[in-house]
């Protein structure tokens, strides 16, 4: 039939070329559609992992997270015989501006404070020593202390900080935040707003 007709054969042809283009068309648009949710499902996933895993409101790792990393800086440094700086830091005058303007106020000085804090520390710095530990924890206490503009108000707050050292004050994780802990309640004790490294008498002073 399409010897003695050749415009059916024809027909046929570009029939069956059209049909076979729309679902070459179709294919293609469904895996660009595939990739568009996969990208999309990966997109909030990563934004779920963020959320768990950060503050909502200032965006600092959470506790589980920094104890997380706290223990794998630990484990680099004993194989690399390095040391690690971990830093307590309690806001000074925290509560009064959270008293006196409301909690929108208090909110505001977190979400400052936190930009400060990540502003003075990059995430490649590494403290080597008892000195360059005790700059970071300089620079973030002046940062700390610049007034903090809520609605025209300015609002003052300081920090007291403690430091440890490993492996100079602790040999794990735990030992190293009880360190830093105790070491920033000296601090507190001493009059505020200064920093302090674990065992050490006088604040401010970067001796071990």
């Amino acid at each position: 039939l399409f010897a003695i007709r050749p415009a059916t054969w024809v027909t046929a042809v570009l029939v069956n070329f059209l049909s076979v283009l729309i679902l070459v068309m179709r294919i293609s648009s469904f895996r660009e559609s595939l990739k568009s949710a996969l990208i999309e499902v990966e997109q909030q996933r990563d934004v779920i992992a963020h959320q768990a895993n950060h503050d909502q409101l200032t965006h600092l790792p959470t506790l589980r997270l920094a104890n997380d990393r706290l223990e794998m800086a630990i484990n680099t440094a004993r194989r690399h015989a390095g040391k690690v700086a971990l830093m307590f830091i309690d806001l000074d005058g925290f509560k009064q501006a959270n008293d006196r303007f409301g909690h929108d106020a208090g909110d505001c000085v977190l979400q400052t404070v936190a930009q400060r804090i990540q502003q003075s520390i990059r995430a490649a710095d590494t403290a080597i020593d008892a000195t360059s530990a005790a700059v970071a924890a300089q620079k973030i206490i002046e940062l700390i202390n610049q007034p903090i503009d809520f609605n025209g108000q300015p609002l003052q707050v300081g920090c007291s900080i403690g430091i440890s050292l490993f492996p100079d004050h602790a040999s794990d994780s735990k030992e190293l935040r009880r360190a830093a802990d105790a070491a920033m309640y000296q601090v507190k004790r001493a009059g505020k707003n200064h920093y302090s490294f674990a065992s050490t008498a006088e604040p401010g002073s970067s001796s071990t």
